[in-house]
């Protein structure tokens, strides 16, 4: 069983959420291999810290996405970058196994130097499949109230 140690807990707005995500990518850049998992319901800011995270991550490789960063919702997967890839998935349309396993998610999961995965609890089985080796990286959002800033849990596995 992994232990798990708070890097960051607090609630942001999103500028802050911004910052916390580019901060997050300059820490992480160097690591051979990283894994981030992004928790939370809709509109709590998954796709808005994944879009900083990579336009960070490809600024760091000397690129710059030539495409709008969005979430892969429909296509499920996209890789940016030459240099240092970055895999973003998008597993909200997935229920089971077998799906994850048509797109190949073994490249993504323990090949490709970064990838950052948006609703990884829509597979059962999940945390079977995470890399045991590299930097892991679980992001929880959460609102605990009705204003404009919603609560972050940012744990690194140990």
């Amino acid at each position: 069983m992994s232990n798990w140690s708070d890097y960051f807990v607090g609630s942001v707005s999103e500028g802050e959420l911004v910052s916390l995500a580019q901060k997050l990518a300059h820490e992480l850049f160097s690591h051979d291999k990283i894994f981030i998992e992004l928790y939370g319901n809709l509109g709590m800011g998954k796709t808005t810290f994944a879009r900083s995270f990579i336009s960070t991550w490809l600024s760091k490789t000397g690129e710059s996405s030539s495409e709008e960063i969005t979430s892969p919702t429909y296509n499920l997967v996209r890789v940016y970058g030459r240099h240092k890839p970055i895999a973003h998935l998008d597993l909200y349309r997935l229920e089971q196994l077998s799906e994850l396993e048509q797109i190949g998610y073994e490249s993504y999961f323990y090949e490709t130097p970064a990838t950052l995965i948006e609703w990884p609890d829509r597979i059962d089985v999940f945390e079977q499949l995470r890399p045991q080796t590299g930097k892991v990286i679980k992001i929880i959002f959460d609102s605990a109230d009705r204003s404009e800033k919603r609560l972050v849990k940012v744990l690194f596995r140990n």
